[in-house]
């Protein structure tokens, strides 16, 4: 099982309080089968229950069935069960739907449809579930060299986590993380390394060493930006950006 189906079952891990079309009789048996990790139960009796099921009945069945399909490695059936499910009233469910389709595009390398459909996750749960999505979603954004927008999710999962182990990841998401002072990005490297050489001078004025370029991939378009210095810190970069006196932003530093 991949790290990402992994995480299905920690995102799902509250499946069985989220059910409520037996309020009274007890958790489904498919929903039970699902969180003991026997997917093949699950999905064999959730997809018996989707087929005599209507309304939000069918619609949790039909999660567990696409949520069992995706640990079991049968994404194509997992999508077909999940993606009618985007446009359920019960943001639970929706949000389940969203997260579980989030993680397939994960798998298969699809990182910005993954960041969109876990970002609209986070957004729709609650708690650790949401908190789930969203480290997710930082990863994905990660992957696609994002840092900042990776920050942003990482500090939001921090924000609705109460598990205190996934606490301790998004931590250590977070302070992994450097920053650095961005002056430009451009589609030509030549005119990248152009304003670093421009902008050699300044920098060195201020003590912050060479500016440098680094490749990116912002929304599949490739650019060369140009940054220097190199910070543990928001704040110090924020300092260091002032005492430059140029047009610049503070970005998050690529790690690699």
């Amino acid at each position: 099982m991949t790290a990402a189906r992994t995480m299905t079952i920690l995102l799902l891990l509250a499946t069985s309080v989220a059910l409520s079309s037996c309020a009274g009789a007890g958790t489904p048996g498919y929903a039970r089968a699902y969180n003991a990790g026997r997917f093949s139960t699950a999905l064999r009796e959730a997809t018996a229950e989707a087929a005599v099921s209507t309304g939000r009945d069918r619609e949790e069945a039909a999660l567990i069935a696409g949520l069992a399909a995706h640990a079991l490695d049968d994404d194509s059936s997992a999508a077909n069960w999940l993606t009618p499910l985007l446009n359920s009233s019960d943001r639970s469910i929706s949000g389940r739907a969203y997260a579980g389709l989030g993680l397939i595009a994960r798998d298969r390398g699809d990182n910005e449809r993954a960041a969109a459909l876990l970002t609209t996750a986070s957004r729709k749960l609650s708690g650790d579930d949401a908190a789930h999505a969203s480290l997710n979603a930082g990863d994905a954004l990660e992957d696609l060299g994002r840092k900042e927008a990776a920050r942003e999710q990482y500090q939001l999962g921090y924000s609705q986590a109460k598990d205190r182990a996934l606490q301790a990841t998004l931590t250590s998401r977070l302070n992994n993380q450097r920053w650095t002072i961005q002056l430009g990005a451009f589609a030509n490297r030549r005119n990248a390394e152009r304003a670093a050489r421009e902008h050699a001078a300044e920098a060195a004025g201020v003590g912050l060493g060479a500016p440098f370029v680094t490749p990116s991939m912002e929304h599949g378009r490739r650019l060369y930006l140009v940054q220097v210095g190199e910070f543990r810190s928001r704040a110090e970069a924020d300092a260091a950006r002032s005492r430059l006196g140029v047009s610049a932003i503070v970005a998050a530093a690529d790690d690699s």
